[in-house]
């Protein structure tokens, strides 16, 4: 049985899967802060994508196959070679550190991820 699990875990990390990490406990928060970014009520999610152009905006992100959590971005990869390294790394989102102990990766620094793409701002600023 211990075997088992241990083989879903190992295979649940397997190369090239989509996946987030976690940012230190504050950071997040700070970053939002020095954009001048409000949270709303219904963001349980502070989050950092690879793309710059999207800073602001809101979307859905679940962590192994949970439910659909609305995220707000108010971070960034580093354009260039950071952003690329994310890419090929298939690091879809960073999160902040109490979204992170909610979902129990806080200590495994990252878990299977999702974000979905058909998540417009428009949709989820309601």
């Amino acid at each position: 049985m211990a075997l088992a699990v241990l083989l879903v875990i190992l295979a649940s990390h397997l190369p090239g899967e989509p996946h987030a990490k976690h940012y230190r406990p504050g950071l997040m928060e700070q970053v939002a802060r020095n954009r001048g970014i409000t949270r709303l009520a219904g963001d349980t999610v502070l989050a950092s994508r690879p793309s710059c152009t999207t800073i602001g905006q809101r979307f859905l992100v679940r962590f192994r196959i949970g439910p659909w959590e609305r995220a707000l971005q108010v971070d960034c990869s580093r354009p260039g070679r950071d952003a690329t390294r994310h890419l090929r790394a298939r690091l879809v989102v960073e999160v902040d550190y109490q979204t992170a102990v909610r979902h129990g990766f806080s200590r495994e620094g990252h878990v299977p991820a999702q974000v979905d793409p058909g998540s417009w701002p428009d949709r989820l600023e309601r």
